[in-house]
């Protein structure tokens, strides 16, 4: 889960991450919030992602 205007950490990185664990047969997701930054803040955003990390 990365925010696609994170200006700390590139969403290369995660990308990065996601393709070595996908190429590996790991299942694994990518999650992109659009105009979200280093932090999930706006409410729906927030909520998706707590959704999807107490999976």
């Amino acid at each position: 889960m990365h925010g696609e205007a994170d200006t700390r950490k590139s969403v290369m990185q995660s990308w990065e991450i996601y393709r070595a664990l996908f190429d590996r047969g790991i299942d694994v997701e990518m999650v992109l919030y659009p105009d979200a930054g280093h932090s999930i803040t706006a409410p729906e955003q927030r909520k998706n992602f707590f959704k999807i990390w107490v999976k």
